[in-house]
């Protein structure tokens, strides 16, 4: 499979000023914590939602995230994340299937969100299955 494309074209960073500068507030505001159990293969960080004071904040950057991001396959994954990407503060926030229903209602069993940085990853578009899909710029499978 061949990755092609730039991640700024299949992207762009949305959201009104007021609400993006909202989310931008949120994610400053809580504590990140870096994943070491995933570090050698998959760099990134989270935020449990258990340590969040206020759950509506928390409920708010989920949805935000699932209203705003796009679907991408990681790796040989069978399923799809929802990817928010923020290029001028160069991260990309991720949610699982499970966070949300079908109408981005945020579920009372998501626990956390991702991020990563955008230059550590690659995202292309799929042309065979007609997917985005994303891997860390580190080969780890063939």
């Amino acid at each position: 499979m061949q990755r092609e494309g730039n991640i700024h074209n299949l992207t762009e960073t949305v959201g009104n000023v007021q609400e993006l500068d909202y989310i931008r507030k949120l994610i400053r505001k809580h504590r990140w914590v870096f994943a070491k159990t995933y570090a050698a293969f998959c760099p990134h960080e989270y935020t449990l939602r258990k340590e969040w004071k206020d759950d509506t904040e928390y409920v708010d950057l989920v949805a935000f995230v699932w209203r705003n991001g796009l679907d991408a396959w990681y790796g040989k994954k069978t399923h799809a994340n929802r990817y928010w990407f923020d290029h001028e503060e160069g991260y990309y926030y991720f949610v699982f299937p499970e966070d949300t229903d079908e109408e981005g209602k945020v579920a009372p069993g998501s626990v956390l969100i991702n991020r990563a940085r955008i230059c550590d990853f690659d995202f292309w578009k799929d042309e065979v299955n007609e997917i985005v899909r994303c891997a860390p710029k580190r080969k780890i499978w063939d």
